[in-house]
């Protein structure tokens, strides 16, 4: 058996086994990670479960700080909180970088995330080389740490860890509290403004500059030298992509813009999930040029969409119509891109019984006010929306922009909520549950999936 070298990196020192055997002997008994976290809501509801359903046991004020016992799941922390164990909301959770070591970049063709510190631990994704991840912790020459949606351990040896470098690419880009645009504006960086990465949570970088300290959206930072983890955390891409390959979107949202450039105007966008045609690598090697599923062809930056297929959307029933409605299905996707664009403006605005401004919605309000800014007048509840514009046959019809309507509760059959579909199988909503704000959720989500009663087209 090979012996035991120890590697040097930025201070760290980690210890990686000259054979894979060694590895597993040294890494088999990882210490339980406690990461800690800060709430970033009003009141945060401490649940029983991981889940809508479960009970509230506890309610946690805004700047608590928190001890993170296990963050394995993808939506819920398990937490310890005046004396209770439960889940809370990762939404509502900041780390504000603060909890991790440093940042890395794999420096292997392509490295296994486990789901422990050992090689024989299940694979639960792979990083290509280059790709930029947040380590949190260090066991054993095993580093835990997140890449876009993924936690998990990877092997010290493949990753470098140093300082990632990064330019604003926008003319100014605002720097923020915290990772959301509801996040307080703190300061702003000019464009070809320098920064360093200290972490990366989801579509948000947390940056210095300078005496400057906050979040970024990280579609305005080109990195030097790495691969944001948003750029496709488990590779999937079958190599270069040639003209009819099918991409998909990978981060929340994406603009598709005339020209590939930052500065260009925007032409249409993108929610995670949607698929794109590929068409041709544009002049500048970082923008694609694609055929979006409305048939809208322009240019998006290709770290945030991951290759998809071989086909095309032709194939996939997912151009645009071409029969004699065509003009009107554009005319109404446009309006829909421009109603759910508003709609997002207002993402973490809280949620008010009665509410039906920007002060703060509940769930009607909310519709009634966003569609209102693009001349529809809808009524002023959710049951009296539900007979507004008219009714989507069934889930596989809809389409962005629609009204789609929940019960209050599983078994019931009178309606009491109502969101916005934006495409992607996710909807725009200002929400009761334990995010008490206005949020994206998925269809798909079990509490949904069993509370979706109608759904309407007003457009």
């Amino acid at each position: 058996m090979g012996g035991i070298k120890m590697l040097k990196r930025k201070g760290l020192k980690v210890f990686a086994a000259g054979t894979v055997t060694a590895i597993m002997l040294f890494s088999s008994a990882l210490p339980v990670l406690a990461d800690t976290g800060k709430v970033t809501a009003d009141v945060l509801n401490l649940r029983s479960g991981k889940s809508l359903g479960s009970s509230i046991i506890g309610k946690i004020p805004q700047n608590t700080a928190l001890t993170i016992l296990d963050d394995s799941d993808n939506s819920w922390f398990k937490v310890q909180y005046n004396g209770k164990t439960g889940y809370v909301s990762k939404d509502y959770v900041s780390l504000n970088g603060g909890s991790n070591i440093g940042m890395g970049v794999v420096n292997a063709t392509s490295l296994n995330i486990r789901k422990s510190g050992t090689t024989s631990s299940a694979r639960i994704g792979s990083l290509k080389n280059g790709t930029m991840i947040n380590l949190i912790s260090e066991s054993n020459g095993w580093y835990y740490m997140s890449s876009g949606n993924i936690k998990g351990y990877v092997c010290g040896e493949y990753v470098d860890v140093k300082t990632i470098q990064g330019t604003v690419t926008a003319d100014v880009l605002n720097v923020r509290s915290g990772g959301s645009l509801s996040s307080p504006k703190i300061n702003s960086l000019k464009q070809n403004a320098k920064v360093e990465i200290l972490s990366e949570e989801g579509d948000w970088y947390y940056v210095k500059s300078g005496s400057v300290k906050g979040y970024v959206f990280n579609e305005y930072i080109k990195l030097s030298g790495a691969t944001s983890s948003n750029a496709s955390a488990v590779s999937s891409s079958s190599g270069n992509p040639v003209k009819g390959n099918i991409f998909k979107c990978n981060v929340n949202s994406l603009n598709v813009r005339k020209s590939p450039t930052t500065s260009s105007a925007r032409i249409g966008a993108l929610v995670k999930g949607n698929t794109v045609t590929f068409v041709e690598v544009a002049s500048d090697p970082n923008w694609y040029k694609v055929t979006t599923s409305k048939g809208v062809t322009g240019y998006v930056y290709k770290d945030y969409v991951t290759y998809y297929s071989a086909g095309s959307t032709a194939s996939r029933g997912e151009t645009a119509s071409t029969d004699k409605n065509s003009n009107t299905n554009s005319s109404s996707s446009s309006v829909a891109d421009k109603i759910i664009a508003t709609a997002k403006k207002y993402l973490g605005v809280k949620y008010v019984w009665g509410g039906s401004s920007p002060n703060g919605f509940d769930c009607s309000g909310f519709t009634q006010y966003v569609f209102k800014q693009h001349g529809y007048n809808l009524s002023r509840v959710s049951r009296s929306q539900a007979t507004n514009g008219t009714a989507v046959s069934s889930k596989s019809n809809l389409k962005a922009g629609d009204l789609v309507f929940f019960s209050s509760s599983t078994g019931s059959s009178v309606i009491g909520h109502v969101g916005i579909y934006i495409g992607g199988g996710q909807f725009i909503h200002s929400s009761s549950g334990s995010k008490y704000c206005v949020i994206i959720s998925s269809l798909s989500e079990p509490f949904y999936v069993k509370t979706y009663k109608a759904a309407r087209r007003i457009i």
